[in-house]
């Protein structure tokens, strides 16, 4: 099956054929080929990030047809958050494949070297070995599901409600229109709840200070604020946005790093109480009947 290509390099095809005079529904025909290029044909699966940036791209492709704005600007803005946010997965995938790779090798190696000897022995210790072994491949997968395994947060909420945002503000001229056509284009949320009641509750001309935002939606808070300033201010909007986007992607990073660096010693913890001691029963296990001869 053949690599698909990143949809942060089409983008950058995207880019070059604007800038020699394309048009936006040449950028639309691009992007469409590029989805279309599915496992059928000889191409693996777009990453959940990729099918996720194609979907925000396909709805601000549409916005621009009408608003006369270029639509280069947006490319470039969103190929850097798009790198980024493809970077981030791909790390994941091969850090899961590689600790995969090191379970699998903590289980096949013992019996590997037992069965080269011809001297593998079924008993109390063989069977506490595979024990001890299936243990460590359910700690294994609680690391993984634990650490690799995105759970719903606010701050995974606000980057995927930004990521729609941004495009909008290009596309329009009132932040408020923006925020009235981004918000129903999130993912399901207490967040968007939270978002859709904030919206109404500005336009009804009430003090936004007054809004009774949850203990659990302190980004959400923040931004609203920010928001508010914007729309007072009238500023513009666009690169405004886009550098909360990267403070926001900045930290994320920064965290999952974090989390990344405590790994190493979560699985040496599990090879040292699992793998490491069904290394010695599979051995007495096959010395056990030697040992009962004595």
């Amino acid at each position: 099956m053949s690599k698909r290509i990143l949809l942060s390099t089409e983008i950058s095809r995207c880019r070059a054929l604007l800038a020699g005079g394309g048009s936006i529904y040449d950028i639309e025909s691009r992007l469409k080929r590029w989805h279309l290029s599915s496992p059928q044909r000889g191409y693996d699966k777009p990453s959940p990030v990729s099918k996720r940036w194609y979907e925000i791209l396909t709805r601000a492709i549409e916005e621009f047809k009408t608003s006369g704005y270029s639509f280069l600007k947006v490319l470039s803005s969103i190929q850097p958050l798009l790198r980024q946010e493809e970077g981030f997965y791909r790390k994941k995938q091969m850090i899961q494949k590689q600790y995969a790779f090191q379970g699998a090798l903590g289980v096949v190696m013992p019996w590997a070297v037992a069965g080269f000897i011809e001297n593998v022995q079924f008993n109390i210790f063989t069977l506490i070995a595979i024990v001890l072994q299936l243990v460590g491949l359910l700690g294994f997968w609680i690391l993984f599901t634990l650490s690799l395994k995105e759970k719903p947060s606010e701050e995974t909420w606000l980057l995927d409600f930004l990521h729609i945002l941004l495009p909008k503000v290009a596309a329009q001229s009132s932040l408020v229109e923006c925020l009235k056509l981004a918000i129903p284009e999130t993912k399901k949320s207490p967040f968007k709840t939270m978002w859709i009641n904030w919206l109404s509750f500005f336009e009804s001309s009430a003090s936004t200070d007054e809004f009774a935002w949850t203990d659990k939606a302190i980004l959400s808070r923040d931004f609203s604020d920010f928001l508010t300033h914007l729309i007072r201010t009238g500023s513009p909007a666009f690169d405004s946005v886009l550098d909360y986007i990267e403070a926001l992607s900045f930290d994320r990073s920064s965290a999952f790093e974090d989390q990344m660096a405590s790994l190493p010693s979560k699985v040496s913890l599990v090879f040292c109480l699992c793998f490491a001691p069904s290394v010695l029963f599979i051995v007495l296990g096959s010395l056990w009947p030697m040992l009962e001869s004595l």
